[in-house]
């Protein structure tokens, strides 16, 4: 299995039978167009306005890369952020390697998450995207993670913000990955709640407090009333005015471990202390965003989907 991104792009750039030079040509911009399914959807104009000034003083130094011409043009694979540079230098043509490789639609893609990534990260809703794309194309979360060279415990945070709530999803163009999964878990303990950090906070939000914010609060009981974490921090949200910004900063009562147990837990079992290689913590008694995987509270504030056989138990832990 393809594992980096030189054998990746190697296998992408073929020859096509022609000599080696005609691969590398002289496109006209007007007759090159985007892939729609590029992972990267957002481009800093600060940053295209400082490549196309390059572009104007010492032209094109790196080829991109596109598709052999179809009925639209040529398509891009690799390269739109040094395509779009060129237009906005008001060039009228660009260097391309024309790729004949027959690579898969699974390899094209990771390869572009790859060269994406390496340039500039995707940010958090790109990358959730793009897993969700693989995952749809029939990789499982640990061959998706082989291919985009990640930890499968990673992927499992980006399959996990698929179905974020529309005020979650606002954020997450600007969010990490783990600030985002920690705030899901804190809205599925407590919508309003959340709802009130993330309209006090906004993207200014940091790991920190959502970590914090998820290890507080508790599912509520069912008879419906906010459990006393719950409205310990809906109370700083009220109280917000005059407070500054630190306000919905949450104040944990937690163990001095920093896991707050599990309400509701049968008998008198809190959950159970695990290790994961060299890291400790408690396992959660709730699921994992898929059947393969089970958070787990480490020690250090941090709680993440955890692949089950990874998992090794140390002892229960009583209430």
């Amino acid at each position: 299995m393809t594992t980096n991104f030189a054998a990746l792009v190697g296998g992408l750039v073929e020859d096509s039978g022609e000599p080696d030079g005609s691969r590398l040509k002289e496109l006209p911009l007007s007759e090159i167009y985007e892939d729609p399914n590029n992972p990267r959807t957002g481009f800093d104009d600060g940053q295209l306005a400082d490549l196309a000034a390059s572009m104007r003083e010492h032209t094109v130094l790196q080829p991109i890369t596109v598709r052999p011409k179809d009925e639209t043009g040529y398509m891009i694979r690799f390269g739109a952020r040094r395509f779009r540079a060129a237009q906005l230098a008001g060039l009228a043509t660009i260097p391309a390697v024309i790729t004949t490789s027959n690579a898969s639609e699974v390899d094209i893609l990771a390869a572009q998450v790859i060269e994406n990534d390496q340039r500039e990260p995707l940010n958090t809703e790109e990358m959730t995207t793009a897993v969700a794309r693989l995952m749809g194309l029939g990789l499982n979360q640990q061959q998706v993670g082989e291919k985009l060279g990640r930890s499968k415990e990673a992927i499992s945070i980006y399959a996990a913000l698929r179905d974020l709530p529309p005020e979650l999803k606002a954020l997450a163009s600007k969010l990490g990955a783990r600030t985002l999964y920690e705030l899901s878990i804190a809205w599925k303990r407590d919508a309003a709640c959340t709802l009130a950090l993330v309209s006090e906070r906004g993207d200014t939000i940091t790991t920190r407090e959502a970590v914090a914010l998820a290890a507080e609060l508790k599912p509520a009981p069912k008879g419906g009333k906010d459990t006393p974490a719950a409205a310990s921090v809906k109370g700083k949200a009220a109280g917000k005015a005059g407070a500054g910004e630190g306000s919905l900063h949450v104040q944990t009562e937690t163990p001095a471990d920093g896991i707050a147990p599990k309400s509701g837990a049968r008998g008198k079992l809190a959950g159970f202390d695990v290790k994961v290689g060299r890291r400790t913590g408690r396992l959660l008694l709730e699921p994992g965003p898929n059947p393969e995987t089970a958070l787990v509270a480490f020690d250090g504030g941090t709680t993440e989907p955890t692949a089950v056989a990874d998992i090794r138990l140390v002892r229960a832990r009583s209430a």
